[in-house]
């Protein structure tokens, strides 16, 4: 079915050609137009165009630039940049199968939030005194309204952030020109489309002591979703910087010059070269791309205009364009390909496909899961709420439910993550206060992708996996009802442990139930030398082959506070010890504090392939209960391990499958485990 678009902006797009004289007959500066034509016609015979430009859509291109030259000697370039974003809604709403949604129907338009700011009485600069905003409360009516995007500044003015102090004036309304800046782009953006409303939080949601913002935040997901399109200030740009013209091609000698044969099919290969003379074009990175808050508000958002240092650039569920590749930009050239995950998750989120199997939901999860936890937040205990947006959006979706970061039809595999720490990431402590199996419980990145001893850096979506665990219940509580900061949860599972022990970031296990005693006694507080260098003797002589009595392996702690001065890895994964300073090694345990008696409790059997297969397991430390008769015994997480299944079996005898008598017992043991 065809969504019919909204009449408002048929109508709007009809007067504001009018007003700008975009008429069939519209006159342009013939110089500049044949000058135009020249350029593409040299581009085409050079065999460059088709680069620049589908072939299907050369016509539209000219028109599209017939329009922006006739805009030059009438209006500055903020009103030809308003022109060219009503161009690129209009395109989306008409064509974009892929964008549509009911939000757009003449007579569905959704739910406005609690609050929008009216742009009626709004006028472009320069501000008149007649040019003001003001904020209404919508009481549930439905309209079309624009939400933006952007970095916080250090401080506002008070009459511009909505507080228990201002909402009267703000109610009543404000002088446009009292406005942050940021805001001030986005009311004429939206504005110059025809749109009423804008959505921008620091003016609809109250802020400070008395304030809704702990009930506003969990509508975010919603917010998003439903405005027709969101302005994002990537990098601080003014959209009278952004809205500069940018010339189609850069260099156009010099990118003729460097063409050479080469892989057509190869992105990378048209990236090196179009980089060469400066026509490289991807929208930038920008600060709003490290912000946590904001990675959300980008998956959740159907269109997004960019203002950036290097143009206005857009993007919606089927492409991206911008200012100079007005329609559309070819290939996708952003870091490691990010723009097109990002696109394909957006389209899972916004537009699902019934066909798509659950398994690869969960793998963009999962990959969402990276990508944000590398972000900042202003405040760290924002990390769960900073993303219920996506969770909530996921669940729907899924029809599952997520508990803390897990997901109860893929529980097993949710708990297979380990925090990202090199020596480039300092400790980063304690972030939410929750259960250990939760990576909520930590600030640092987390990795999902299946670790391998052999393999540490290989991330791929097909994983051939088998599970050896059964989970009995996976819980949490919310225990402060004004934020989200504070979680209790429970995670009982039945399956394998296996003891060992953990000195730095290195765990020992014997192969053979005989040989336990003995690690046991090399382990011990026993007089001699001290465990810690016994330990670290046996990781010398360690030489990996299946003929050695114990099994040794570096595994990925989680960094938490009881932990901080645990080694981080190098990128060939040997323990390194962190940089210190005097007062901290001052403040060092022991060293034989450091040697602690861990269990294993495996997950999962598997890999990216049958070569790279390991035992993945959570690193457990057993708390022993003051008084065990009135409390049962559990444990709490302190890391991942994956273990080479060609050298250790940490299954149990029960359930294991493999064949490996020649060179371990399976030396796990079946138990019910409560992890907190």
């Amino acid at each position: 079915m065809r969504y019919a678009v909204s009449l408002r902006l048929y109508e709007y797009f009809h007067k504001i050609h009018e007003k700008l004289g975009l008429t069939n007959d519209m006159r342009v500066d013939e110089t500049s137009y044949r000058s135009m034509l020249c350029m593409v016609d040299d581009l085409r015979t050079r065999q460059i165009l088709h680069y620049l430009v589908p072939e299907q859509l050369e016509d539209e291109f000219h028109r599209i630039n017939r329009i922006q030259l006739a805009l030059e000697g009438r209006c500055d370039s903020i009103a030809r940049t308003v022109a060219l974003a009503g161009y690129w809604l209009r395109q989306c709403l008409l064509n974009h199968d892929e964008c549509r949604r009911p939000n757009l129907s003449s007579n569905l338009w959704p739910t406005l939030p609690n609050r929008v700011v009216d742009l009626t009485n709004y006028h472009p600069p320069p501000f008149s005194p007649e040019s003001r905003i003001k904020v209404v409360e919508t009481n549930r009516s439905r309209g079309a309204y624009v939400a933006l995007s952007y970095r916080w500044p250090k401080e506002f003015k008070e009459c511009s952030i909505l507080s228990p102090r201002t909402l009267a004036k703000l109610s009543q309304g404000i002088a446009a020109c009292d406005l942050l800046s940021e805001i001030q782009d986005a009311c004429t953006l939206a504005k110059g489309v025809g749109i009423q409303y804008l959505w921008v939080d620091a003016l609809c949601i109250i802020q400070g002591p008395g304030g809704d913002w702990h009930t506003q935040a969990e509508n975010m997901a919603s917010i998003y979703m439903n405005a027709v399109f969101t302005i994002a200030v990537v990098d601080q740009t003014p959209l009278s910087v952004a809205a500069e013209k940018r010339p189609f091609v850069s260099n156009q000698q010099e990118l003729a010059n460097n063409y050479s044969p080469f892989n057509e099919s190869s992105q990378e290969s048209i990236y090196l070269w179009l980089t060469k003379s400066g026509n490289f074009v991807s929208r930038p990175l920008g600060e709003l791309d490290h912000r946590g808050w904001v990675y959300q508000e980008q998956l959740l958002s159907s269109r997004i205009i960019s203002l950036t240092r290097e143009g206005v650039f857009w993007d919606c569920l089927h492409h991206s364009a911008s200012s100079n590749r007005p329609t559309g930009i070819l290939g996708d050239f952003s870091p490691s390909f990010q723009h097109s995950d990002n696109r394909k998750l957006k389209r899972f989120l916004l537009n699902p496909n019934a066909l798509v199997p659950s398994e690869e939901y969960y793998w963009l999860w999962r990959k969402a899961v990276q990508s944000y936890t590398e972000r900042e937040l202003t405040k760290e205990n924002d990390r769960l709420i900073a993303l219920q947006g996506v969770t909530h959006q996921m669940a729907l979706l899924l029809n599952d439910q997520c508990i803390l970061g897990m997901w109860k039809k893929d529980a097993l595999r949710s708990l297979v993550w380990f925090a990202e720490h090199s020596p480039k990431t300092k400790y980063s402590g304690v972030g939410i206060e929750g259960p250990s199996w939760s990576w909520f419980s930590i600030k640092n990145p987390v990795q999902y992708r299946l670790w391998h001893p052999y393999a540490r850096y290989v991330d791929r979506k097909g994983e051939i996996v088998l599970k050896k665990a059964k989970i009995l219940e996976l819980s949490a509580k919310r225990e402060n009802p004004l934020g989200f900061d504070r979680f209790s949860g429970k995670l009982t599972i039945v399956g394998a442990l296996t003891e060992g022990y953990l000195y730095e970031s290195t765990v020992y296990f014997a192969r053979r139930w005989k040989y336990k005693s003995v690690l046991n006694e090399i382990a011990s507080e026993k007089e001699g030398e001290r465990p810690s260098k016994k330990l670290g003797k046996l990781k010398d002589a360690y030489t990996g082959n299946a003929t050695a009595i114990f099994y040794i392996e570096d595994v990925l702690l989680d960094f938490r506070s009881e932990n901080k001065h645990a080694p981080v890895l190098s990128n060939q994964g040997r323990a390194q010890e962190p940089s210190t300073t005097e007062h901290d090694r001052d403040e060092r345990p022991r060293e034989d504090s450091l040697v602690q008696k861990i269990h294993c409790l495996l997950l999962l059997e598997g890999g990216y392939t049958d070569m790279l297969s390991a035992h993945y397991c959570l690193i457990l430390k057993k708390h022993e209960p003051v008084f065990p008769e009135s409390f049962p015994e559990y444990y709490q997480r302190i890391g991942l391990g994956a273990f080479n299944t060609r050298h250790i079996c940490v299954s149990s005898k029960e359930i294991c499958t493999c064949h490996h008598e020649g060179y371990s017992d399976c030396m796990g043991i079946v138990k019910k485990v409560q992890i907190v």
